[in-house]
């Protein structure tokens, strides 16, 4: 592969955006004639970003359609495509290649070109089952294990060893420099990771209620924090389920917005589980709805079925190649001072965006004993 590609990246917002929505075009294509059975659910940023790299579209500026690329795949020996999944066959691209790939959005390496179709059987067939004991063998190569450990991969979303990694419809929003990440160590050591936008606020805004603790943390370009990812952390004993069907908690996550987006997590000490509610997704994206799946849930307050085991939460409070580091946050309570936050119960979360029509994030965690 050409060194070109090893130092490519999309640093343009105009770029990111239409990258966004020719991968979302690109999702419902696969989902119009392979669709995925159980609703397995994959990150359309992330498909239309690796094939982009990978057919050589170093230039900054995305393919005018799918059909361009979708055009080349059979003839491309490197590139497989199942159920909206895309593997790269005997990679020979460096781990700087690889970290910059894996700055927008998960990328996979597959070890063998002919166990991709028993890999993406296996993954039908683990979320299908229900079945917290299964596990997956990504049978990955060992540069995308270096890569996803390597400290300074921004946003490492290569899949690791039984755990698959998730990635949030953000990245247009901002440019790179304008991303943070925020972490999930799982037990037994692998991690993965989110991104978010840069945090460029200096206080923590904490409300403390009867039922419950709402940690707000405003984010956004700086001068230009338009965005707030809250915390509602349960109070006097209460859960997480109650939290969902609590008037304050609904009044707040909803304003003004629609709910588009629940993911529910299920990650016992060596498996991870996703799976994304889409209803409210695409309609706003001016694409029709896939099929009904049997395994995905219709409604938004009941996806959020299952809380996320076995992981710690932190927010770190750094950007990527950003010439000066952020101001720490300002805790206005008794909250332990870190360098980053971490909360370390199951709590819900909402992000919103006001003033713009974006989709609202809301979705429950559960954290592990460790930070």
């Amino acid at each position: 592969m050409s060194t070109a590609l090893h130092d490519v990246g999309f640093h343009d917002v105009d770029t990111i955006n239409k990258l966004n929505q020719l991968s979302w075009q690109l999702l419902n294509f696969l989902w119009s004639r392979d669709p995925p059975p159980g609703g397995t659910a994959v990150s359309p940023m992330s498909m239309a970003t690796a094939l982009c790299i990978l057919k050589g579209f170093t230039d900054g500026e995305p393919p005018a359609s799918i059909e361009s690329i979708l055009q080349s795949l059979p003839s491309s020996p490197m590139i497989t495509w199942k159920k909206g999944v895309f593997a790269v066959h005997r990679p020979t691209f460096s781990l700087k290649f690889a970290n910059a790939v894996s700055r927008y959005g998960p990328m996979m390496v597959v070890r063998e070109p002919n166990s991709f179709e028993g890999l993406i059987d296996g993954i039908d067939r683990y979320f299908m089952s229900g079945d917290a004991g299964q596990s997956i063998d990504m049978q990955l190569s060992p540069e995308s294990l270096a890569a996803s450990y390597d400290a300074n991969s921004a946003s490492s979303h290569i899949v690791l060893a039984n755990a698959l990694m998730i990635s949030l419809p953000l990245h247009y929003l901002f440019p790179p420099s304008q991303i943070m990440r925020s972490t999930f160590n799982s037990l037994d050591g692998t991690t993965a990771q989110i991104d978010m936008m840069y945090c460029s606020n200096k206080q923590l805004l904490v409300k403390h209620q009867a039922e419950y603790t709402a940690v707000r943390l405003p984010f956004g370009l700086r001068d230009h924090r338009n965005g707030s990812l809250t915390a509602y952390l349960p109070q006097n004993g209460r859960s997480v389920e109650h939290l969902l069907n609590s008037p304050s908690v609904q009044a707040s996550s909803t304003e003004g917005f629609t709910k588009t987006f629940v993911s529910t997590f299920v990650m016992p000490k060596f498996h991870t589980k996703a799976r994304y509610n889409l209803k409210d997704i695409l309609p706003l994206l001016g694409l029709s709805l896939p099929r009904r799946y049997a395994n995905v849930t219709t409604d938004g307050d009941t996806a959020v079925d299952q809380m996320l085991q076995g992981v710690s939460v932190v927010f770190d409070r750094w950007g990527i190649h950003d010439t000066q580091p952020p101001s720490p946050p300002m805790l206005q309570c008794n909250l332990p001072r870190m360098d980053s936050l971490s909360f370390n119960s199951p709590f819900v979360f909402t992000i919103d965006w006001r003033g713009l029509d974006l989709p609202l994030l809301h979705g429950v965690f559960n954290s592990t004993e460790s930070d």
